[in-house]
């Protein structure tokens, strides 16, 4: 009897968890809906033209920049609890650039307050990214469109050197001294 009622409790410890699991799956997806109609939103306020991705709860928007490096693509992205807003350079990295690369970045993260650089390894690329959390309260508008000029402006800030080294094989050293 005892062993009855014990797999009986188990029984009912388990539908109750997959019942909890179910409904927090259920609230998470609610999150990057509202996430979602936010971003939407703010592409839209702005006039911009853009791609939504379904699998992948995004969206993207192509950008020209007034730099060397002529254009990247913006990512906005949507989870539970917030966006993430990364701006692709529109170039491969290739292999024999990367530490170079890396070396530069890194300085130029020590030097930033929101957000930072980074390189993709396994898709070879590299751009801006920050992450506007939304834990409570759905982004603003205001913070979307402060992300996204973010992002954008430190490519145009970082974009010569950035092509520089990606380009025309300056070192990190070579392009520190040149953009400081």
């Amino acid at each position: 009897m005892k062993r009855w009622m014990c797999a009986l409790a188990a029984l009912v410890l388990l539908l109750g968890m997959a019942g909890c699991a179910q409904a927090e799956r259920e609230e998470d997806a609610g999150l990057v809906a509202i996430n979602l109609q936010a971003i939407k939103a703010a592409l839209d306020r702005n006039g911009l033209t853009y791609t939504y991705k379904e699998k992948s709860d995004s969206f993207y928007v192509l950008f020209d920049l007034d730099c060397k490096m002529k254009s990247c693509t913006a990512w906005l992205i949507a989870y539970d609890d917030g966006v993430l807003l990364q701006c692709d350079l529109d170039v491969k990295v290739e292999k024999d650039r990367e530490n170079d690369l890396a070396l530069y970045l890194m300085r130029c993260n020590g030097q930033t307050r929101i957000g930072g650089f980074y390189i993709d390894f396994d898709e070879h690329l590299t751009g801006y990214e920050l992450f506007i959390l939304s834990d409570v309260l759905p982004p603003t508008q205001d913070a979307l469109d402060y992300g996204l000029a973010v992002g954008l402006t430190m490519l145009e800030d970082r974009g010569d050197a950035l092509y520089d080294i990606l380009m025309n094989g300056m070192t990190a050293e070579e392009a520190l001294r040149l953009y400081p």
